[in-house]
């Protein structure tokens, strides 16, 4: 797998492990500030 999409999937664990965390559909989206 290259780098750029190791860096991909780690955002989107990221973004999936806050989403399913919080209340809501599209309100449950983390942000980018969030995920960094």
């Amino acid at each position: 797998v290259s780098p750029e999409m190791r860096r991909i999937i780690d955002l989107a664990q990221r973004c999936g492990a806050l989403a399913v965390t919080a209340k809501g559909a599209m309100t449950a989206l983390p942000c980018r500030q969030e995920l960094e």
